[in-house]
């Protein structure tokens, strides 16, 4: 009988440890929803409106991924892997890199701040649209995206055949607010 008890506790046990993994799983890979609205606006007082509708999908063996879209003054931009079918930044890894990434990411303090992203032009054919992007580089209020730091491509080329950025920072409605988001991303790190 008290053997009965014992192998009767070891299988409870055990059950209740799976389903507590089974638990983890299910809620880590389910995707976080960000829909936000803001004004953004860079050190030079030019200001834009944007709307952000992403879906950030954590993974066990494999890099974290934003899929969605942002407007940015009406004009609609799109993740990279909805642009071209796949993630172009991503190799496909062996089974020990990603065995390794999975225990790396387990044993390191969680990040809650999204990776940094970029957005295509949806309307625009593939080669331009990566001339006239969106990336959003840092964000602060993790999943809230309380305060981010975007820089947008506007596909015009300079002399040297390059796209500068415009970096604009939000929410801000002007040159001040930004300036103080732009200290808050550079000057206190």
């Amino acid at each position: 009988m008290k053997r009965d008890m014992s192998k009767m506790f070891r299988i409870l046990a055990l059950s209740l440890v799976i389903m507590l993994i089974l638990i983890f799983v299910i809620w880590y890979v389910h995707p976080i929803h960000i829909k936000k609205e803001m004004n953004v606006c860079n050190l030079d007082s030019e200001t834009a409106e944007i709307e952000i509708d992403i879906y950030f999908y954590r993974h066990l063996f494999k890099e974290n991924a934003v899929r969605g879209t942002i407007k940015w003054d009406g004009i609609k931009y799109i993740d990279k892997y909805s642009k071209w079918g796949k993630d172009p930044d991503s190799d496909d890894n062996s089974f020990l890199d990603s065995l390794f990434l999975t225990i790396s990411k387990l044993l390191h303090k969680h990040n809650e701040n999204l990776p940094e992203m970029t957005f295509l032009n949806a309307e625009l054919p593939l080669i331009e649209s990566t001339l006239n992007s969106i990336m959003i580089i840092d964000s602060f209020g993790g999943y809230k995206l309380e305060r981010v730091d975007i820089m947008y491509l506007n596909g015009v080329v300079d002399g040297n055949g390059n796209v500068p950025g415009i970096e604009y920072f939000g929410p801000a409605n002007n040159q001040e607010e930004a300036q103080k988001i732009y200290q808050e991303f550079y000057e206190n790190n």
